[in-house]
């Protein structure tokens, strides 16, 4: 009878410890994924504060190759600032178009990443 109850004693035990292991590995998966979501949010952050200077950037150099245009020394010299304005637009929107891109690209790995966590943590 004695080792019946021990028995007993060791399965409760063991059924106890594996629901408090299941617990602590649902909080460590909890913890991993709020890391994870703050890593993205930060990487966003940053990501923008950096295109919010090269935007502000450009523009800055827009505005002095505009200056320098009007006071140019020659027809030469000020051919060839609007030359250069004009390459410095189609980069500013090469660069608003590829953020466009980039925006749906960091949209949809997002959207693919918290599917990924959902069913990893399901199952």
């Amino acid at each position: 009878m004695a080792s019946i109850i021990r028995s007993a004693v060791l399965i409760l035990d063991n059924t106890r410890l594996q629901a408090t292991l299941q617990a602590q590995l649902h909080q460590v998966r909890q913890s991993g994924i709020r890391i994870q979501d703050a890593v993205a949010a930060e990487r966003q952050r940053i990501e923008s504060a950096v295109e919010a200077l090269s935007g502000t950037s450009l523009r800055r150099l827009d505005d002095d190759l505009a200056s320098l245009e009007t006071t140019g020394d020659s027809p030469q010299t000020q051919a060839e600032i609007r030359s250069a304005r004009t390459a410095l637009r189609d980069a500013q929107r090469e660069r608003v178009l590829g953020e466009t891109f980039d925006a749906r690209a960091r949209r949809l790995i997002e959207v693919l990443s918290t599917s990924r966590r959902r069913v990893h943590v399901v199952a």
